[in-house]
């Protein structure tokens, strides 16, 4: 087992991987822009998200083949891997070319309708999702691939392919306008570098060692047991992303679509951040994994110091949108945007941090193979969260768009708190367990409702400053002090 600098290092590997695409996106989107026009660029947007979740055709099966492979690997049982490894991904190509032969089947339909008043671009964008549909396997195949690696723990690898492939996207479209305003080629450019990351990710794969097969009756009985993990997790993928983006259209139909902007540009720069935890865990849940095939004394070491980085670091993160929100709206946007939009952007940082620290509980829960529980979890939020955002948009106008959200984040929390440790803990650590991260909640929120900007900022500094210290003391224990002490001297003297 790789020891704590081997921890740090991965996720450093992971959150380039993930934060590298955005950088190159910020630089490359406005010329692209301004070389489709914002019609065709609206259809290449499209493209993009539909290649960016089309992974829901592997049914999960990705994120069941990091679980089953890392708790195969922590019990010792090795030989299993590379028959379950290859049904797997027989399973998924299969999957993957049922949901290419689904959009081909649409293509047409698809870029009608989508291009009603531009005649000219329907038929480039009829076969813009062709093109689409051939990238299904790419995307699918490399799920499961990555899924492998990652339980081997193999994060370099996957880092470097990652960042390709995420950096692809949105260079490829820079390159391509230079030469070429056709969508369709453009959107064939960025299939073929999802197909280059495919082959990226086999060559990875073929380096890791192979131990001998064992017998195939072995291997069915895991690849059921994957298929359950995975269809529970593609009801969790189905629905979180259909939370997360939902509430813009009830916005739109209850408040008007006028007051969209104010709530969504804050939600979308304060969810990018959700790239941190997304980072870390990518690394800690195989981890987590092995660690449960085995003994899982390092699960939950890992469940209790990721609760306090991630706690800690977007705690910190959180005072700073609530001390200087309003001057960065100011100045990136506009005063009338100040004016709107600093309170939901406070409200939406809090619940950044509440949902940073409901990572480590819902990660231990599918580390242990319960990929059921926080989909049923989903489930239940979906039709409470609805009929909050519903009344809270009559009650507060947009403001209750973030006000919703903040609440059903809380709300996860809780209960997915409850579900990794109930009966495994007193209810009285239980208890403190839960309360303690919603007691800095409620410090976030008190700084938040601070009419005025310069109190509110100043008061920030201060409970900055005293939960510095807190952390320091009460919350870390002395060898992580020692070693955050050691990593900090070392970031200094590289200098």
């Amino acid at each position: 087992m790789a020891k704590s600098g081997g921890l740090v290092r991965n996720i450093g590997l992971n959150f380039f991987g993930l934060a590298a695409p955005l950088l190159v996106g910020l630089i490359c989107i406005p010329p692209t822009i301004a070389g489709l026009g914002v019609a065709a660029f609206g259809l290449l947007s499209v493209a993009w998200v539909i290649i960016g979740y089309i992974s829901i055709f592997d049914l999960g099966l990705g994120r069941a083949l990091t679980h089953a492979v890392a708790s195969r690997l922590g019990r010792g049982e090795d030989a299993e891997v590379p028959a379950l490894v290859r049904k797997a991904l027989v399973f998924m190509l299969i999957l993957s070319i049922a949901g290419g032969a689904l959009i081909a089947v649409l293509a047409g339909w698809a870029g009608d309708s989508m291009t009603k008043g531009r005649a000219d671009l329907t038929q480039e964008a009829s076969r813009m999702f062709l093109f689409v549909a051939l990238a299904i396997p790419a995307v699918v195949l490399s799920s499961g691939l990555r899924g492998v690696l990652e339980a081997h723990e193999r994060f370099g690898a996957v880092a470097l392919v990652r960042s390709f492939t995420g950096i692809w996207t949105y260079l490829a479209p820079f390159l391509m306008v230079s030469f070429t305003q056709r969508l369709d080629l453009i959107v064939l450019s960025l299939v073929i570098g999802r197909y280059v990351g495919l082959l990226a990710f086999a060559v990875a794969l073929a380096r890791l060692p192979r131990p001998d097969p064992v017998a195939s009756d072995v291997q069915a009985e895991g690849l059921g047991s994957l298929l359950r993990f995975g269809g529970w997790m593609t009801v969790s993928n189905t629905i979180s992303p259909l939370m997360t983006n939902m509430d813009r259209f009830f916005v739109s139909g209850i408040v008007g679509v006028a007051q969209v902007a104010y709530y969504t540009t804050p939600f979308d720069m304060i969810t990018r951040l959700f790239v941190i935890p997304e980072a870390v865990f990518g690394v800690v849940f195989p981890r987590m994994s092995r660690s449960l095939g085995g003994d899982g004394l390092e699960a939950e070491r890992l469940y209790q110091l990721t609760l306090k980085i991630l706690g800690g670091l977007m705690f910190a993160v959180s005072i700073g949108f609530i001390a200087f929100g309003h001057l960065f709206l100011l100045l990136w946007l506009n005063a009338d945007f100040a004016a709107k939009s600093t309170l939901m952007m406070s409200l939406l940082s809090i619940g950044m941090y509440v949902n940073s620290v409901a990572r480590p509980p819902y990660n231990l829960i599918q580390a242990r193979g319960r990929s059921d529980l926080t989909a049923k979890l989903h489930l239940l939020e979906l039709p409470l969260y609805i009929g909050g955002l519903v009344v809270a948009l009559h009650v507060f106008g947009v403001m209750g768009a973030a006000i919703a959200w903040l609440c059903r984040i809380v709300l996860d929390y809780v209960l997915l708190t409850l579900i990794a440790k109930a009966r495994r803990v007193s209810a009285r650590l239980l208890l403190l367990e839960i309360g303690g991260p919603l007691v800095f909640a409620l410090v976030l929120l008190a700084l938040a409702l601070i009419g005025d900007e310069w109190i509110r900022a100043g008061s920030a500094v201060v409970v900055a400053m005293v939960a510095t210290v807190y952390f320091w003391l009460r919350v870390l224990t002395k060898d992580e002090r020692g070693a955050a002490a050691s990593a900090l001297r070392s970031l200094v003297g590289s200098r």
